[in-house]
Parts: C-alpha cells; sequence; structure tokens
C-alpha cells in the first residue's frame, strides 16, 4: 500500500513492528553468533597485539624573556606554534636519537608528536614505546634537546649581534660621543639577555614510566566489539527476515490461512511454566467442546510442516481430554513417529504391528499402554516398528475398521496423530475420517507463502472442523473464539 495524501499530507504506511520484531526473535542465533564471535574475536586479538605505552613530558614558556614585561597573546601563541611545529624536527630528533639506544631519526617521526596548550603555555611532548622506560626516555631526551638547542641558538645570536655592536663601535673616532655611549648600553644589555639566554623554556614536568600500557585496551576494545556486533547482528537478521520472511504470529497465522487459531501453545524447548502450559490446553480443550457435537470423537492431529511438536501437542491434549473422559492417543505417523519419544514409551509393539496382524481392534487392547493422568484414563498406541509401505497400511481397509470400532467404542476421546500436511499426501489418508482436524504450526518456521498452501489444502480436504494451533516463543496469547461452521454429514468409509 503506498502514501495518500490526507489533509495536505502524506500518511504514510505504518512500520510492521511485530514483524520486525518476530524476525529478531528467529534470528535470536544468529544474533548471539554474530555477537559472541566478534567479541571474542577482538578481544583474543587485542590481547595477542604488543602492548604500547605513553607519556609526555611538559615544557612550558616563560612570556616574560629577561624580566621584560609580558608578550601580547598574539605574539605568544605563534611562538608556541612555532615551538610545537620544531620539536619534532627532523634536525631535533637526530639529536635526541644520538642519546637513544636503538634508536634513529626515522623511528622516532612515528613516537612521538606535540601538542600546544596556549591557555597554560605548555607545550606537551608525547613519545609512545613498546616499553615503559623507553617512552619516558624518549620524551625528556627529546624535551632537553630541543631545549638546549633553543639555548645554543639564542646565544650564538646574542654573541653575533655583540660583535658587530663591538666592530661598531671601535670605528667610532669619537669615543664618548652620545652614539658610542648608546652602543656601550646596547652592549650592557645584550649581556645581561645572554646570561638569561634560553631561559624562557623550561622543562616543567619530566615524563614519568607509565604503569598501563595504552594500546592495545582489550576490555575497552570487546566493549565497542560488542555494540558494534549487535548493530551489525540486528540488521543481519532483519535482513534474513526480509529475504526468508515467516509469519509472525498467531494473527498473521489466521489471515493468511483464511482458518481459526484455536489455541496458541508455547514451544517444547520453553516449557517452564506448567501453568501456562495447562492453561494452553485447556484453552484447546474448550475450543474443541464448543466445536464438536456429543457423538463426534475422533480428533486428527497433523502439523503442517515435519516436527516432534506436533506429537507433543498430540499428548498435551490427549492428557487433557482424558480428565473428563477415557481417551486415546494413536500415533498414525508410521514415518516420522514421535509420540513414543515425548511420553518415554516403546515404539513397538505399535500401530504398523496391529494393521499387519490383520486383527486390528482385537490387539489394540493388548498393544496400548495406560498412562496415569491422575483422575483419568489414557491409553496411548505408539506408530511401531518401521513399516515396508506406511501408505498401504493406513490407506488398506484394515485402518479404516480400526477407526470404526474406535468410533463405537467406549471412548470418549480418541485423539490420532498424523503425518505433516505441507510436501506430503500422506496426511489425507488419516484426516478423512477425523471429526475435527487441528493444525500445528510453528510460526518461526512457516513462510507466508506456506501458510496459504495450508489453508488452500485444508479447504481441499474439508473435515468437519478445522483449526489451528500456533507455536510461539511466549505463554498462550488470547485467540478470539469464532463460531464453528455448519457441520455436514460424515461419508461413509
Amino acid at each position: 500500500m503506498g502514501s495518500t495524501p490526507l489533509g495536505g499530507q502524506w500518511d504514510a504506511e505504518p512500520v510492521d513492528i511485530p514483524r520486525y520484531l518476530a524476525s529478531l526473535r528467529r534470528g535470536r542465533s544468529l544474533i548471539f553468533v554474530i555477537v559472541a564471535s566478534m567479541t571474542v574475536a577482538v578481544f583474543v586479538i587485542s590481547s595477542m597485539l604488543p602492548k604500547t605505552y605513553e607519556t609526555s613530558a611538559r615544557i612550558v614558556m616563560d612570556d616574560r624573556p629577561g624580566g621584560a614585561e609580558p608578550a601580547d597573546a598574539q605574539t605568544v601563541q605563534r611562538r608556541l606554534a612555532t615551538v610545537g611545529a620544531l620539536i619534532t624536527t627532523r634536525e631535533v630528533r637526530a639529536r635526541a636519537a644520538a642519546r637513544l639506544r636503538g634508536e634513529t631519526s626515522a623511528t622516532l617521526e612515528d613516537k612521538v608528536r606535540a601538542t600546544v596548550d596556549q591557555n597554560a603555555n605548555i607545550v606537551e611532548i608525547h613519545a609512545t614505546d613498546n616499553d615503559s622506560q623507553g617512552a619516558a626516555e624518549i620524551a625528556n631526551t627529546l624535551a632537553r634537546e630541543f631545549i638546549e638547542m633553543q639555548r645554543a641558538a639564542e646565544r650564538q645570536r646574542l654573541a653575533r649581534a655583540g660583535a658587530a655592536l663591538e666592530r661598531a663601535l671601535a670605528r667610532l673616532r669619537a669615543p664618548q660621543s652620545p652614539q658610542a655611549n648608546a652602543i656601550r648600553d646596547r652592549l650592557s644589555e645584550l649581556r645581561v639577555t645572554e646570561a638569561a639566554a634560553g631561559s624562557e623554556l623550561q622543562l616543567a614536568e619530566p615524563a614519568q614510566p607509565p604503569t598501563t600500557a595504552s594500546s592495545p585496551r582489550p576490555i575497552r576494545n570487546a566493549i565497542f566489539a560488542f555494540f558494534a556486533s549487535v548493530f551489525l547482528a540486528v540488521l543481519a537478521a532483519l535482513g534474513l527476515g526480509q529475504l526468508s520472511p515467516r509469519v509472525a504470529g498467531a494473527r498473521d497465522l489466521g489471515l493468511l490461512t483464511g482458518v481459526s487459531v484455536v489455541a496458541v501453545v508455547p514451544r517444547t524447548r520453553r516449557r517452564r511454566n506448567v501453568q501456562t502450559i495447562d492453561e494452553a490446553y485447556e484453552e484447546l480443550q474448550t475450543a474443541l467442546t464448543l466445536r464438536l457435537s456429543t457423538d463426534s470423537k475422533i480428533v486428527v492431529v497433523s502439523g503442517a510442516q515435519a516436527t516432534d511438536e506436533t506429537s507433543a501437542v498430540a499428548a498435551g491434549l490427549a492428557r487433557t481430554l482424558a480428565e473428563s473422559g477415557r481417551t486415546l492417543l494413536l500415533s498414525a505417523d508410521l514415518w516420522r513417529p514421535h509420540v513414543h519419544d515425548v511420553l518415554d514409551l516403546p515404539r513397538s509393539p505399535g500401530l504398523a504391528e496391529l494393521l499387519s496382524s490383520g486383527d486390528a481392534p482385537s490387539a489394540l487392547e493388548r498393544m496400548a499402554h495406560s498412562i496415569d493422568v491422575g483422575e483419568g484414563s489414557l491409553d496411548v498406541l505408539t506408530a511401531g516398528g518401521p513399516a515396508r509401505n506406511p501408505a498401504a497400511l493406513l490407506g488398506a481397509e484394515g485402518f479404516a475398521d480400526l477407526v470404526l470400532e474406535l468410533e463405537r467404542s467406549d471412548y470418549r476421546h480418541v485423539v490420532i496423530e498424523a503425518p505433516a500436511l505441507i510436501g506430503s499426501v500422506h496426511a489425507q489418508l488419516v484426516a478423512r475420517y477425523a471429526d475435527a482436524m487441528l493444525v500445528v504450526c510453528d510460526t518461526e518456521r512457516l513462510s507466508p507463502s506456506d501458510a496459504v498452501e495450508l489453508g488452500q489444502y485444508l479447504r481441499t480436504i474439508d473435515p468437519p472442523f478445522a483449526g489451528l494451533v500456533a507455536l510461539e516463543r511466549a505463554g498462550p496469547a488470547a485467540v478470539p473464539v469464532v463460531s464453528a461452521p455448519p457441520r455436514r454429514a460424515r461419508a461413509d468409509v
């Protein structure tokens, strides 16, 4: 749906937040793998990198050289900038390298840098090295050599100026003239200035060997990697959700299939709250009671896709129904049976052996297992051992006779586990006997196209009643109970 103008503004299409959240839930394993792997990898790599230590020496500049009045701010800023630029030049690095073992001007180029604090008239020399003591020696040596070079240069400049004045004084023919006296005064000032030459730069704070490495920092890097990987993992999960969309939840499931969702059941791996599970199956039992007549007893439980969750739902429903009357749970999924695993029962003998015996009704009581469900009565017939031709067994008269016998029996309810619907036609062999058919749908595994196909498939089978049981991560949600479609007469088998 595109945007439409409304009152001079554009009414944008709303963001489907539940679908995005569903994509994140489905991709939680991918998110965990990405976040964990990136965080651990960054931490390990950072821990393996060589350590680097950083320290700094501070040079202070007196803006009143020789005791004169303070210079103006602009002049001081220029002088500070000049010092900051000169302190790491090749000549200074070469003189410092001559006093440092194993260093050259080239190696020091990447190890030193200077910063200027104009508000405090301070120049900081930062030095890095793979040794704590070495970093301090580099910073201090560079600072001292620069100060010494500045003092030497200043003395040379003053010496040249003094020599020029003395030559000028010697050329004068009147030693007591005012001009000669002015030159002598200037020479006196130069001697005073020469005595204090270079005093404007002082090493205010020598560098100290650092106690901890400046890099790498595994914990800090791991924290940054964690947040970055969370962002990337969320994008990956959302992208995967767009490439491989899944049904967002029970509401979407009902809309896509056109079939009512009668209950929402938590997945087996999430079943930690017994009260929540009981409420889910009580809701499912209520939905069936409202839709089935008193003489209806055959409930077929199938799955949209092959999964052991279908067996778990069939077993849970049978336990709940057994509290209101004698119930039989029959595993008719001879391809991928899981009822025996869910209830911790032996797989055989079971339905396969019963149908092969040729006397299904009489062998049922001998092969069924009785399960303790408190005040109720629950019998379970497992699928049995692997059959050579399961479809032939379920399509033969023996299985039809067994179902008819169960309809005439004193069982109040018969819950039959059937094969999966999507991708197979075997479920039809069982669904044709159903008074009610429940389809278990794992919304995190069901794509929208599969949901549409499921709805079309159920309309093809056309049982007296069909409902969906949604498996979701959370506990059962409130699902509206809709009126059942009109009952139709059962066709004779």
